[in-house]
C-alpha cells in the first residue's frame, strides 16, 4: 500500500478534510458536518497535512498557528482534527502523519499543543507529547487532556 503525505495551506482540499473529520470524529457523537470545520481552517497560515492511499484521503490533521507570538519561545500551533478513516486504522498511518507534522514543526521552529481525547493520550505520549494539565470535558465530545510537543522532542 502506497501512502503519500502532502501538506498545503488554506482551503485546498478542505471539503474532503471536513468530510473525513466528520466521519471519524463528529458523526459517531451525533454532531453535524458543520461542527467539523474549524475557525481558521481557510487561513493561509493554517497547514493541513493529509495522507492519501491511491486517490483516497485516508488521514488528516490540521495545525492552526497563533497569529501573534509575544514571547521569545518558538511560534505555537494547535494541532486539531487528526483523523484516520475506517479501514485504514491500525496500519501506522496516524503515526506517519504525526511524524510528518513533527518534521514540519521542526523545520518551522514551531511548538505544538492539542486537546487530546482521553483515549488518544497514549498514542500522543508514544510520539513525544506530554500532558500539560488536568483532564477536562469538551461539551458534546467528552474528556480531554491538554498536551504539548516541542521541536527538540525526540521519540
Amino acid at each position: 500500500m502506497k501512502f503519500e503525505i502532502r501538506e498545503f495551506y488554506g482551503s485546498v482540499e478542505l471539503p474532503v478534510i471536513v468530510k473525513l473529520r466528520y466521519e471519524v470524529l463528529r458523526k459517531p457523537l451525533g454532531l453535524s458536518l458543520e461542527q467539523s470545520q474549524f475557525a481558521g481552517d481557510e487561513l493561509s497560515t493554517t497547514v493541513h497535512i493529509v495522507g492519501h492511499v491511491e486517490n483516497t484521503m485516508a488521514a488528516c490533521l490540521t495545525i492552526l498557528l497563533s497569529e501573534v507570538n509575544l514571547t521569545k519561545e518558538p511560534q505555537i500551533g494547535q494541532l486539531r482534527g487528526m483523523a484516520v478513516a475506517d479501514g485504514y486504522r491500525g496500519l501506522g498511518l496516524g503515526t506517519r502523519l504525526l511524524e510528518a507534522a513533527h518534521d514540519w514543526a521542526r523545520q518551522k521552529g514551531v511548538s505544538l499543543w492539542c486537546n487530546a481525547r482521553s483515549q488518544a493520550v497514549g498514542f500522543y505520549s508514544k510520539q513525544g507529547w506530554e500532558v500539560s494539565g488536568p483532564e477536562f470535558e469538551v461539551v458534546s465530545v467528552g474528556p480531554h487532556f491538554p498536551m504539548v510537543w516541542k521541536p527538540n522532542t525526540k521519540r
